[in-house]
Parts: C-alpha cells; sequence; structure tokens
C-alpha cells in the first residue's frame, strides 16, 4: 500500500469514528438535523466555511488563479463582504426566529408566521432545496472524481462511487452533529493545505518576484486587478465580486445558523468564519498563480492544485493533500444530504402523512 493511500484511509476511519460517536445525539429530530442546538462557535465557524467552500474552493478557484491571476482577488473581496453581511444581517435574527419557533429546518421558519393550511410556502422551498442539492452534489461528484483521479489513479467512475459510499455512510449515522464537528476538521486540513501549498509552490518557483515576473511574461493581464481596460474589464471585475452573494441566501450555510448554542455564539463565530475565509481564499488564489508559473501549459487549470502536490511534495504530504481535497467536497455533500433529507423528512412526509 502507498503512502497516499494509507493516509487516505487513516482519514476515513477517522470519519467513521466521529460518526458513531456523534450518534447518541441522533435520537430526535432536532438532534439529527440540528445537534440539539447546541454547537459552540468554533464549530459553527468552521462549519459553514467548510460547507461553503466545497470542490470549488480547492479546485474551481485555484483554477481560477491560474487562469486569470491577481483578477481573481475580486472573488475573494465579493465572498468576505458576502459572508459578513451574512453573519451581521441574517445569522442572529434567523437563530431567534428557529428557537421562538421550534424551528428544525428552514421551511418550519419560513411557514411559522403565516399559518396556511396548503402549505404552499414549504412545499416550493422543499422543491427548491431538492433542486438546488441535486443540481450541486453533482458537481461536487464531479470534483472528486477529478480529485481521486488524479491523486490516487483511481478511473474516474469508480472514484465517485467510493467517495458517495463513504459521504452516505458517516453522515447517516451520525447526523448533523457529526458532519459539524468533521467540518471542523476538514475545515482545519484545508487551511494547512492552502498555506502549504502555494508556500511551497512560491519557493520552488524561486520567490514572489520570479512569480511575477514569470506571469508577466506569459500575460501581462494576469498581474492587473482589472485585467482589461474600459468598461470591459470592470465588468468582469463586478461579475467575479457578485460570487460573494449568494452567502446571503444558500440554505446549507442558514441552517448553521440555527444550530448554534445561542445568539452570543453566533457573534463570536462572525469573527472567525471571515478571518478563515479570507486565508482559505487568499491561498487558494496564491496556489493558482505559483502554479501558472511553475506549469504554464496545463490543459485543465483546475488540476493545479492536484499537481503541485504531487509534483513539490513526498508520498505521505501528497496522501494529506489529498484528504484536503477531499475535505473541502465532503464538506458540502454530506451537508447538502442532510439538508435534503430534512427537506423530504420533516417538511414533506410529516406534513402529509
Amino acid at each position: 500500500m502507498n503512502a497516499t493511500l494509507a493516509v487516505l484511509l487513516c482519514y476515513l476511519v477517522v470519519l467513521f469514528v466521529l460518526a458513531v460517536w456523534s450518534r447518541k445525539e441522533t435520537r430526535s429530530l432536532s438532534g439529527y438535523y440540528l445537534a440539539g442546538k447546541k454547537l459552540p462557535y468554533w464549530v459553527v465557524a468552521f462549519s459553514t466555511n467548510a460547507t461553503g467552500e466545497s470542490g470549488w474552493l480547492l479546485l474551481g478557484l485555484t483554477g481560477m488563479g491560474y487562469a486569470v491571476g491577481l483578477q481573481a482577488t475580486w472573488v475573494l473581496l465579493g465572498e468576505i463582504v458576502g459572508i459578513w453581511l451574512s453573519w451581521t444581517l441574517i445569522s442572529r435574527r434567523l437563530k431567534r426566529l428557529s428557537d421562538r419557533h421550534d424551528a428544525i429546518t428552514l421551511p418550519d421558519v419560513l411557514v411559522a408566521p403565516f399559518h396556511e393550511k396548503q402549505n404552499a410556502i414549504r412545499l416550493v422551498a422543499v422543491g427548491i432545496i431538492l433542486v438546488m442539492v441535486t443540481t450541486y452534489v453533482t458537481a461536487q461528484m464531479v470534483a472528486s472524481g477529478k480529485a481521486m483521479s488524479s491523486f490516487v489513479g483511481l478511473e474516474y467512475g469508480h472514484a465517485v462511487l467510493v467517495s458517495s459510499v463513504v459521504i452516505v455512510a458517516y453522515t447517516f449515522v451520525g447526523g448533523y452533529k457529526a458532519v459539524s464537528y468533521t467540518d471542523v476538521l476538514q475545515g482545519v486540513l484545508m487551511l494547512a493545505g492552502l498555506i502549504a501549498v502555494p508556500l511551497v509552490g512560491i519557493h520552488a518557483a524561486g520567490g514572489p518576484g520570479a512569480v511575477l515576473d514569470s506571469l508577466q511574461q506569459q500575460d501581462p493581464n494576469l498581474v492587473r486587478f482589472i485585467g482589461d481596460a474600459g468598461v470591459e474589464g470592470w465588468v468582469v471585475a463586478i461579475s467575479f465580486a457578485a460570487i460573494g452573494l449568494p452567502f446571503l441566501g444558500v440554505p446549507q450555510l442558514l441552517i448553521r445558523y440555527m444550530s448554534a448554542r445561542d445568539e452570543e455564539e453566533l457573534r463570536k463565530a462572525r469573527g472567525v468564519s471571515v478571518t478563515v475565509l479570507f486565508l482559505f481564499m487568499l491561498g487558494a488564489i496564491t496556489a493558482g498563480m505559483a502554479g501558472r508559473a511553475l506549469f504554464p501549459d496545463l490543459a485543465d487549470s483546475e488540476s493545479v492544485f492536484p499537481i503541485m502536490a504531487t509534483e513539490l511534495f513526498p508520498p505521505l504530504l501528497t496522501g494529506v493533500l489529498v484528504v484536503v481535497v477531499l475535505s473541502a467536497i465532503m464538506s458540502t455533500v454530506d451537508s447538502l444530504l442532510l439538508l435534503a433529507s430534512s427537506a423530504l423528512v420533516r417538511d414533506f412526509f410529516q406534513q402529509y402523512r
């Protein structure tokens, strides 16, 4: 067994241990879907960030840094503003409403003030959630297939199947508490990887100056915050920044606010979340730019993080970085599966049985 695969298997064992440890919290719907609404701020913060970023962070955003260089920092700006607004404007209000109405799901919160008999609002919310979850989970499974194929050499279809079985298994056993605490582990691993890979990449390329010189020679737009002069460049920049707007309404993030112990925990979680997200995104963009200097002719820009991990690190650390990529994917998929499950069980079957 090679070192990369050994690290991956150890990681999967840890996930299942966390799932079994969390199982006692799954005896009620509130426990299974919200961990009894008693999570501390640091769990809520890391779970929110790990869930919100997914494979997009380590594959998509690093690929964006590779493709457009410094222009990708507009995405960083937009997401920081978006998550700060979400914590500031929504988190405590949503927590207050969910506690007042003993809500377990977001549709519970939405329908509580109206007392409607037809449940039209609930049905529309369930439909939106299921469509969103199906689309998003599909995208994450594509990312898992890419990651496992690049790192471990599994055939793409087998990689998707293995990832799916693992995620469904530990989510089913441990519920929301298992998902949240595995998100903490996954978030810490993602942060470590997004510090180590860009630093090693910059060193391998000859330092920050050498990276910028290489990018300048390849395409001067790679070292400009506004790529093209005039209106077109600003339209691109504003479009990149707008990627952060969905943080104001993404259901798998909003449910994190409902699971916190109290409103004071949410206030403390905001600072942790914004800081960690900034480090996440800065590391991803920097890794992509360093990767462009080192490997300027990649056919797929989204493969830059896996390639840097395999080319610049020994097998044992490559295994850790495999886990980092899979962590980003799993931390989103498990939350989406719980979201879809709660919509079906709580907001559909319980209402119409």
